[in-house]
């Protein structure tokens, strides 16, 4: 029974793997000008994302300790960054 599990987890990594292959031959295969829109777009939501978030912990996160708001705030995205490492490396 676990062994049928792990096959099916590796299968849904494979198809997962090829479609993130195609989206990048389709993303090559784009002129120049296009493939700078795209990233020009992508990076705007980007930061757009970020600004938002940024913008709400400032009005909801620990508002009366700002010190602490800003060292709580780097060290939980400093765990979130290094556990999105972990999980990478695990799927890889």
């Amino acid at each position: 029974m676990v062994n049928k599990s792990k096959k099916n987890v590796s299968n849904s990594n494979i198809k997962t793997h090829h479609t993130w292959e195609q989206v990048f031959k389709k993303f090559m295969r784009l002129g120049h000008f296009h493939q700078l829109g795209f990233l020009f777009i992508v990076f705007l939501g980007t930061v757009m994302v970020w600004r938002g978030i940024y913008n709400l912990l400032n009005h909801y996160w620990l508002i009366s300790y700002p010190l602490f708001s800003n060292i709580s705030s780097i060290m939980i995205g400093l765990v979130i960054v290094a556990s999105t490492h972990y999980a990478v490396r695990k799927i890889i």
